[in-house]
């Protein structure tokens, strides 16, 4: 996840069970979202809007 200029940048890497990608996708979202994904995805939103 990266804001739109570039400057913050949030990679992550998680293991999973191949016969479960929902979850496995789930707990990425998460821990992209707990590392700061959340406020560069509501940057994102408020000037799109």
């Amino acid at each position: 996840v990266a804001d739109l200029e570039g400057k913050n940048l949030i990679r992550e890497r998680i293991a999973g069970n191949p016969s479960d990608p929902e979850e496995a996708s789930q707990r990425l979202a998460l821990k992209l979202l707990d590392q700061g994904a959340r406020e560069i995805l509501r940057e994102i939103r408020s000037i799109s809007s």
